[in-house]
């Protein structure tokens, strides 16, 4: 019932409005200019949402924004510019103009963000094109505004704890979305010649979400869709992204938020059992106890939302991607790193079983 209550929240209809919406246009059964009712449809519900469901829609739709053709020689500007726009202002009616001009409070990261956008914007005056070194300076600043939005919401003076729990299982969706058509995608290569992949997902979806002129290139210019071996071509699974590399980057910055649902029956454990009176609000009944036992922690049964770990791990694996499969030797030594110092400090059983 709890299910049913939340699937008839607004977000949750508008965005399953939207998923079906974007897969009927992706597919060719709906025009392309059904995609500029989209985009004004979604600007009216950014407006009058709340600030914290407009930004977790804005995660939740990532990879499925869609370019919006509104001429036949500028079709590829993309509905997550616009809604990125309208979020940022949001904040500010939140907040005010006056907490971004206070520089000096600013945290060292911010500071060093803004140094970085101070040298972007002076690498305009050697630019041979300035107009394209001024649009990519403007690109970049659209792009940032959907994350000073949740980072205000998740640490700033709008923060809320319920905000970052609503966060990480919103980014489970859009990982596990594009999860699922990457195995689709991989399943088509095997009842299919490359000529017709190539009209299906070159020419058909790819031009639908990103434009005609992406279309040309990655069909006609190069892409990074295929690894040649010898005679034999095979598919570096990239799903609903343009390319082989972003599609895995995305899948392994998903995965943490995985893990997290997965595996709240091992470390969700409340810092104190609840008080006489209390409702226990806030307590996992699965998670009582902190478990502090390892052989009892590997014993203890997850959630089945393990098996899109595993699922998105494997996808990851097969986009082919080398950068991707070096990174693994990133992780190892961190672990190791990790435990080294954990054995050295006063770090507490719980956490060294983790």
């Amino acid at each position: 019932m709890k299910d049913l209550r939340n699937l008839k929240k607004p977000i949750n209809i508008v965005y399953l409005v939207q998923l079906v919406l974007f897969g009927l246009v992706i597919t060719g059964v709906l025009p392309r200019e059904v995609s500029i009712l989209m985009v004004v449809g979604l600007a009216i519900y950014f407006l009058f949402a709340s600030i914290e469901d407009a930004a977790i829609f804005f995660v939740m739709s990532i990879p499925l924004f869609i370019a919006i053709p509104i001429t036949a020689d500028f079709d590829n500007f993309n509905t997550w510019r616009i809604l990125s726009v309208i979020l940022f202002f949001k904040l500010l009616h939140v907040t005010g103009l006056k907490y971004f001009l206070k520089i000096n409070e600013y945290s060292r990261y911010a500071k060093l963000l803004l140094a970085l956008l101070v040298l972007a914007v002076l690498s305009v005056i050697p630019a041979v094109d300035k107009a394209s070194a001024i649009t990519r300076i403007i690109y970049f600043v659209n792009l940032s505004l959907p994350g000073i939005v949740v980072y205000c919401l998740f640490g700033g003076p709008t923060s809320k704890h319920e905000f970052g729990e609503r966060l990480i299982k919103s980014i489970t969706v859009p990982t596990i979305i594009v999860t699922v058509v990457g195995f689709i995608q991989l399943a088509s290569t095997y009842f299919i010649d490359i000529y017709q992949f190539m009209r299906i997902w070159g020419e058909g979806i790819q031009m639908r979400q990103f434009g005609v002129l992406w279309s040309e290139i990655a069909v006609k210019l190069g892409n990074t869709w295929f690894a040649y071996y010898g005679e034999q071509l095979s598919l570096r699974v990239f799903s609903l992204f343009p390319d082989s590399h972003s599609f895995p980057q995305f899948v392994l910055l998903g995965l943490p938020a995985l893990f997290a649902i997965s595996l709240l029956r091992i470390t969700n454990y409340p810092l104190r059992p609840p008080r006489i009176g209390e409702t226990g609000q806030g307590f996992s009944e699965a998670s009582e106890l902190r478990i502090t036992n390892l052989m009892t922690m590997i014993r203890t049964r997850v959630s089945m939302n393990i098996v899109w770990v595993a699922l998105a791990l494997l996808i990851a694996i097969l986009s082919g991607t080398r950068g991707i499969w070096a990174a693994s030797v990133g992780v190892v030594i961190i672990a190791g790193c990790t435990i080294f110092w954990q054995k050295k400090t006063s770090a507490d059983i719980y956490h060294k079983n983790i």
